[in-house]
Parts: C-alpha cells; sequence; structure tokens
C-alpha cells in the first residue's frame, strides 16, 4: 500500500520537473504549488491508513487473545508465483536465503524433494522453541514456480502483524501478485453449540472491528465471515467484502472448542 502511494508521490514530482523546466513563470509557480499541495496530502493520507490498518489489526490480536482460555499460536503464510518462470538451483538458493535474512533466521537447512503431487521442491527451513519457518520453491509446471513461506509464532502473537509486513514487502519487491494471510489459533474449554458459536463469533468479530456478513456450519465446523472497512486487505466471498474469518470445531481428544481467526481468510486445512 505505502508502495503505491511512493509510485503516486513519485509521479506528481516528475510532472513538477516537466512542467517547470525551462519555465521561469507564474505557471509554472503555479504548478509547483499545486503539485507539492496534492503529495503532502497524499503522504499523510499514506501515514493515516497504514497507522489505521495496523491499530484494526492490533485490535484483532487483543480481541482474540482476550477470548482465548489457552495459550495462542499464530501463523503467516503467502504463495505466488514467481517471474520469469524456471531458474537454476543456484538461483532458488540464492533467493532463499536472501528471504531468510529478511525474516531474520540464519541456522536455517536447506532439502531438495518432490511433493505428493510430484512437483520438486528446494525448501528453506527453521525450527525452534519460539517458532518455525518454512519457505519454498516450487516447481509446479514447466516454467512455472512458484514461492510459499510459513511462518508460525509458537510463543505470543504480539508481533504477527509485524511478519505480514515482512512478508507483504518480500514478495512486493519480487513483484509477485500475492495475499499474506495471517492466522490465530487458540482453544477454550468445552464445546461450542450452532447458538453458543453464532453469538461467540458474532461478539469476536465486534471486538476485532468488524461486522459479520455471513456464517454457516458444515460438518461440525462452523465459519464466519466479517469485513473491517479499516482494513486494507478484502477478498470476494460470495459478492461481499470479507476480511476477517472464524471458525470454531470441536476437538473431542482434548474436550475443547479449537477456535482460528485470520485475515483476510483461513487458507488452511483443520
Amino acid at each position: 500500500m505505502l508502495g503505491d502511494f511512493l509510485y503516486i508521490i513519485k509521479y506528481y514530482f516528475q510532472e513538477l520537473v516537466k512542467h517547470n523546466s525551462g519555465k521561469r513563470n507564474r505557471k509554472g509557480a503555479k504548478w509547483t504549488g499545486i503539485i507539492l499541495l496534492v503529495a503532502s496530502w497524499i503522504v499523510l493520507g499514506a501515514r493515516l491508513a497504514y497507522k489505521s490498518d495496523v491499530n484494526e489489526k492490533k485490535q484483532a490480536v487483543s480481541a482474540f487473545s482476550s477470548a482465548i482460555t489457552n495459550e495462542c499460536e499464530a501463523s503467516v503464510t503467502a504463495y505466488g508465483r514467481y517471474n520469469p518462470g524456471s531458474v537454476s538451483d543456484g538461483t532458488k538458493v540464492i533467493i532463499l536465503t536472501e528471504i531468510a535474512d529478511k525474516i531474520g533466521i540464519n541456522r536455517y537447512e536447506i532439502q531438495d524433494y518432490y511433493d505428493e503431487k510430484g512437483a520438486a521442491v528446494k525448501s528453506l527451513s527453521q525450527s525452534s522453541a519460539n517458532g518455525d519457518v518454512v519457505v519454498k520453491f516450487l516447481d509446479k509446471e514447466q516454467d512455472q514456480c512458484y514461492i510459499y513461506v510459513d511462518i508460525i509464532l509458537k510463543n505470543g502473537v504480539d508481533c504477527v502483524y509485524t511478519y505480514e509486513e515482512i512478508v507483504r514487502d518480500i514478495y512486493e519487491d519480487m513483484g509477485i501478485d500475492t495475499c499474506v494471510n495471517v492466522n490465530l489459533t487458540g482453544e477454550i474449554d468445552g464445546r461450542l453449540y450452532s447458538e453458543n458459536c453464532r453469538v461467540y463469533t458474532e461478539s469476536l468479530m465486534e471486538k476485532a472491528g468488524a461486522k459479520q456478513v455471513y456464517a454457516k456450519e458444515y460438518d461440525g465446523i462452523y465459519t464466519a465471515y466479517g469485513y473491517n472497512k479499516k482494513m486494507d486487505e478484502w477478498v470476494n466471498i460470495g459478492g461481499k467484502k470479507v476480511n476477517v474469518n472464524v471458525t470454531v470445531n470441536y476437538n473431542e481428544q482434548t474436550g475443547k472448542s479449537v477456535i482460528h481467526l485470520a485475515t483476510p481468510i483461513m487458507q488452511q486445512d483443520f
């Protein structure tokens, strides 16, 4: 988002140079004033929009943490096609290690294998008591490579949206169009039945600053979709904007209900 605003500012300053180059008249001075004023408003708007988005995401984390009785876990995932297509193994290693450096890990290992669908995978991974990181290069089809990032935070979720921004910047720097998903996971004691699920998810949505727009229960999983107009990203579900997704399912082995809150939408199986 900020990159888009900076591009617009760059455009306006290019216009400034174009209209004032070799001109020393009132019209040129007028253009300068107008362009500087527009640029100032763009910078201010970018800062306010970015601050609003960050605050809303912090509110979602706070709402989720307060609604959970056990420790929370968080993940940040992204997936996108890398252009140009097929690249050498050496290039893959360079790209993977550069991503690892931006995430802030340096004790990783790199492996080569084939996934269950026969795609060649070069994977960089690191595990610790505080979290796990997996970055993959997948050759799914001829001349089609994809980059997958998965960050799991085990002890504390407060910094999850910091990692979301890091991952978003990584993909933007590579020119890859993707949706960065954040998933918070926790548990509460006992089982929530249909009406309890509805009340619980609506309350959680409200605390997260979102309005619930759609909900359904299927195969023991209650899923609710909501929209927070102050968050930047959203996806279209059934013709409606969605950027907060809550699911509830019961774990019979533990006797607890598992709660997921994702932005903009859940992309994990459970």
